[in-house]
């Protein structure tokens, strides 16, 4: 290998390097620059460790992801110096050719290109502008992080409050700071929040600290339920206090010393967030479902579960009752699910299926079932439980029960489909003949030819009409021609004789004397009298019973399109029947005699009748009486006659009840500080307008809308009253 050819491959080795070396000073400039932020904000030796870790990390993988994406070699450094050296004449990788494999032009423009090769000026364009870029970035950014690396951190980075106090008091509240550690089952990570108006899981441990100036003796931290707990100093001016969040409430820091003066905070917002109880959502089956003892099949369960941290445990609590009466037995069964499937956030579904057979349901059994479930709260989980499902199997051997004393016989009522329902299946059947087969049609239209038989007859009894026989007159043509054929080898009877024909007819065994005054008489068992509908009505129903006729007739034969206009005629004679039969008849009942007031009038006695006094009981109960309190107070004196003691109990009262209404809303928390500061220059006998303004503005947004009330006119008459008077008389002004 030529001297020119192992000079390329060095090029491109340094080349190689020097990005690598350059990417992963970046990266430690960068992790040298967040450690120091980290160190100054208390993260410890652990933070500024995994800071400069996370940056040669990044470092490394910057330089290998360089190395794959844009690999460099002797081939690549000699493509730059044909574009960065005119008088190479772009033949640089020629002098990376072995020379056996090169011709003779190829030989001569070697030779040409090595007379050319100058070691130094080939050096100086080989690009070096990464490290340069490396060196002037990182530099300032490494030399920052090493400023703060050497400087003290802050108190555990806490952040910097103010908390008001009496003037001129040496104690100073510099930082603090709360660490919320949620339960452990609830899978959450210990944090920090941003503000001071927190919010924290139920059942949190919470980690108070404090960084305090001054000759502190003491330290509390006063919570609005008034159990106060005492901080732990460690003798720096740091103070340490654990609680436990078991309900929204506000909280403060008060600060003394040893001659006993007093700092106290401004009231800073804990918010509770409790563990809610699963929530359970039935899926299938439904609320009621019956069965065949014949064919159980088996029953799928499925069940939506969801909770704020996860459900813990479920399970089928089932309940099968047997027997009858007073025999009734009940089984109660515990059952897991087969599938516990997970879901978006902390849900689940559940899965189960319930063999009926294999659980011993027979005739007249029933299975209730709900679901319960559990989630991870520790110690006592929170529980819930679903809506119950009940599952009944159907006895057919069981006989339909019967009070004979009352005849009250437990049968179904009958169903018939109208006349309106048959016309609108009857074109369903028109309008899907062409999608279903021959067999389906004409199963379909015999069914609706069933129905509109059905329906004819119990149109018929309203004829007094009972039997399929007696409807002859009224269409069923075919079935009077076939009793007109008799045989012609029998005599004729005689009057009075029985024949085949009528030897079930009572009335042929009558003598003539009787059937000739039947003209003259009523027969309530005649079908043209067994009822209470007129003559027109009774005509109009006949009408309809034959046009029922010829619309079953075709709808059997299956030709359901003759049969609509048969079927619309009896529609419209049904309805005009409907309308016929209307009677409106006059009230039949008892009615009183006219009561004579002349003779009764003042003559009752009143021995048992008793002055009654209704007194309306209008006094409301006052929900803010305290701060309603302090704003007379504060609106009906002068603020140079405010007394300490009486003004402090009013507004020492205001500041609880809104301490109250701050828990839940934190809208009152500076209303909350303007009072306690007025309450503070009072004590002091100071006066602080601005503090005084901003309390009454403060209370008075406290209080909830008036209620409306009925107003009344003024007593006296006002000047604009007797003004008018005087003109409506038309006195002089």
């Amino acid at each position: 290998m030529t001297a020119p050819a192992v000079m390329l491959d060095r090029l491109a080795w340094r080349y190689r390097v020097e990005r690598g070396v350059s990417r992963l000073l970046a990266g430690g400039a960068a992790g040298m620059g967040l450690a120091g932020p980290v160190h100054y904000a208390g993260g410890g030796p652990r933070g500024v460790a995994l800071a400069l870790a996370a940056g040669l990390v990044g470092g490394l993988l910057a330089a290998w992801a360089g190395e794959r994406s844009r690999p460099v070699d002797g081939e690549t450094i000699a493509r730059h110096l044909d574009r960065a050296l005119p008088e190479l004449e772009e033949s640089a990788s020629l002098l990376l050719q072995p020379p056996a494999s090169q011709g003779t032009l190829a030989m001569l423009q070697r030779a040409r290109v090595e007379r050319r090769w100058d070691p130094v000026r080939v050096r100086s364009v080989v690009p070096r502008t990464e490290l340069r870029r490396a060196t002037a970035a990182g530099l300032p950014l490494a030399l920052a992080g090493t400023v703060l690396l050497l400087l003290p951190p802050s108190p555990r980075g806490m952040r910097t409050v103010w908390a008001p106090g009496d003037e001129g008091t040496s104690l100073t509240l510099r930082a603090l700071e709360l660490e919320i550690v949620p339960p452990e089952y609830t899978g959450l990570p210990p944090h920090r929040p941003s503000g001071l108006d927190v919010e924290a899981e139920e059942g949190a441990r919470l980690t108070w600290r404090l960084a305090t100036a001054g000759p502190v003796d003491e330290a509390w931290l006063v919570p609005s339920s008034g159990d106060s707990i005492v901080f732990q100093t460690d003798g720096a001016g740091e103070w340490r206090a654990v609680s436990l969040a078991e309900r929204s409430l506000l909280v403060r820091i008060r600060l003394q010393d040893g001659d006993g003066l007093a700092l106290t905070s401004d009231d800073y917002r804990l918010a509770v967030r409790p563990d809610r109880p699963p929530t359970l959502t039935m899926v299938r089956p439904e609320e009621r479902t019956s069965y065949d003892p014949d064919s159980l099949p088996p029953v799928p369960v499925e069940v939506l579960a969801n909770d704020d941290y996860g459900v813990d445990s479920v399970a089928l609590l089932a309940t099968i009752a047997t027997g009858r009466g007073e025999a009734v037995r009940f089984r109660r069964l515990r059952l897991p699910f087969a599938e516990r499937k997970r879901r978006e956030g902390h849900g689940e579904l559940l899965r189960a299926t319930l063999d009926l057979q294999a659980l011993g349901l027979g005739p007249g059994d029933e299975l209730y079932f709900d679901v319960e479930a559990t989630d991870r709260k520790s110690p006592s989980p929170n529980r819930s439980r679903s809506e119950t499902v009940f599952i009944s199997i159907r006895d057919s051997t069981r006989a339909a029960p019967a009070d004979l004393a009352r005849l009250a016989i437990g049968a179904q009522p009958e169903y018939f489909r109208s006349q309106r329902q048959l016309i609108i299946d009857t074109e369903k059947l028109l309008a899907d003949q062409s999608k279903i087969s021959s067999t389906e049609f004409r199963e379909r239209s015999n069914g609706l030819g069933m129905d509109q038989g059905l329906l004819r007859l119990r149109y018929g009894q309203f004829l007094g009409e009972e039997f399929e026989e007696q409807l002859q007159p009224m269409g069923g043509r075919e079935h009077a021609a076939a009793a007109a054929v008799t045989p012609d080898r029998e005599p004729a009877p005689e009057a009075g004789e029985a024949t085949p024909e009528n030897r079930n007819d009572p009335s042929a065994k009558e003598p003539p004397q009787k059937k000739a005054a039947d003209k003259f008489t009523h027969k309530h068992d005649d079908t043209e009298n067994a009822t209470l509908l007129g003559m027109s009505v009774k005509d109009k129903l006949r009408a309809a019973v034959a046009a029922m006729w010829q619309a079953e007739l075709h709808l059997r034969t299956t030709q359901p399109r003759p049969a609509l206009p048969s079927m619309y005629q009896a529609l419209e004679l049904i309805k005009q029947v409907q309308q016929d039969a209307r009677v409106y008849v006059q009230r039949v009942g008892f009615e009183p005699p006219p009561i004579e007031v002349a003779k009764l009038r003042l003559t009752g006695k009143l021995k048992d009748i008793r002055d009654q006094r209704l007194q309306a009981n209008d006094q409301r109960r006052d929900s803010l009486p305290a701060v309603r309190a302090a704003l007379a107070l504060l609106q009906g004196a002068k603020p140079s006659s405010l007394e300490a003691g009486t003004s402090l109990t009013a507004l020492t009262g205001a500041g609880r009840e809104l301490a109250a209404l701050a828990v839940d809303d934190p809208r009152f928390l500076p209303v909350l500080r303007d009072l306690r500061q007025l309450a503070d220059s009072v004590a002091r006998g100071a006066h602080c307008a601005g503090c005084e303004a901003r309390a009454i503005r403060g209370l008075w947004s406290a209080l909830p809308p008036a209620e409306p009330r009925p107003w009344s006119a003024p007593a006296g008459d006002s000047p604009l009253a007797r003004r008018f008077a005087t003109l409506l008389r038309g006195a002089p002004q």
